[in-house]
């Protein structure tokens, strides 16, 4: 399970991504030459939508790389998933924040189950520069 929780949220990002693409205010910020464009509010809701997408993406990438190194998923992706989740499906339940709140309850499954001891992994390069 824990070699895929990457691959998902990997996917997912890329997912709200495309979804982003597709959002009504990109040909006017287009057409206004993309630097300063994003001065109305559905521009910077687009903005914004684009940023969690990318962020969402470096912590599928981080989150991959720390798989690759430890053998384990770090719980704290997990956590970080379900706050975000949570706080989404608090203000508006019936959008996308049942995924990544999902996606952070399975990371932590995942972590749960490829849990170390930290003196195991003090020997792997992980405390160097």
């Amino acid at each position: 399970m824990h070699r895929w929780i990457p691959w998902l949220m990997i996917g997912c990002s890329i997912l709200h991504l495309v979804l982003g693409l597709f959002d009504p205010p990109w040909p006017g910020i287009l057409a206004d030459g993309v630097i300063n464009s994003a001065q109305s509010i559905d521009r910077v809701a687009t903005l914004w939508f684009m940023s969690a997408g990318l962020a969402f993406l470096c912590l599928g990438l981080v989150t991959l790389r720390m798989v690759r190194l430890t053998g384990r998923v770090p719980a704290e992706a997990g956590w970080g998933l379900v706050a975000i989740g949570v706080f989404i499906v608090l203000l508006r339940p019936l959008d996308g924040g049942w995924i990544p709140l999902a996606v952070g309850v399975l990371t932590l499954i995942a972590a749960a189950r490829t849990r170390k001891p930290a003196e195991t992994l003090t020997g792997k390069g992980l405390t160097e520069g």
